[in-house]
């Protein structure tokens, strides 16, 4: 069972990614929060993570937040450890 979790988790974070990754702009090689929260906003099938995702974030002055693993864990926790 935690098997199955485990490959739903993969594929979702995998397709959301893509999903992300269309934002991107071509000069970029890294897909960054805010392209995912384009990507929750364009994709009707993301809905559910509205609350989750923030709509829009804030420009940080130096600091660039990439899709880390910290990232991934924490939208996993949100999403199924309620």
């Amino acid at each position: 069972m935690v098997e199955l979790f485990g490959k739903a988790a993969e594929l979702f974070i995998a397709e959301l990614a893509v999903a992300a990754w269309m934002n991107v702009l071509p000069t970029k090689k890294v897909i960054q929060v805010g392209d995912i929260s384009k990507a929750v906003d364009t994709f009707h099938t993301y809905d559910f993570l509205l609350g989750i995702v923030p709509p829009s974030i804030p420009k940080p002055k130096r600091i660039v937040r990439f899709l880390t693993l910290e990232l991934i864990q924490h939208l996993y926790r949100q999403l199924f450890d309620r």
